[in-house]
């Protein structure tokens, strides 16, 4: 399944974290991002989905 996480806030981080480390969800395929509200840089998204320091 594709799904499209519409925006990347406390909602949308936990989803996607969520996805990519559970092995149970393997059949699932994120195709977007949408994130309107803030203009990032990948490497500032990817700090907000692991949380490392």
């Amino acid at each position: 399944m594709r799904i499209v996480i519409n925006g990347f806030g406390r909602i949308g981080r936990t989803i996607l974290r969520q996805i990519l480390t559970q092995p149970d969800h393997d059949d699932i395929e994120v195709a977007l991002v949408n994130d309107i509200a803030r203009c990032c840089q990948t490497n500032e998204n990817s700090h907000r989905i692991t949380g490392a320091t």
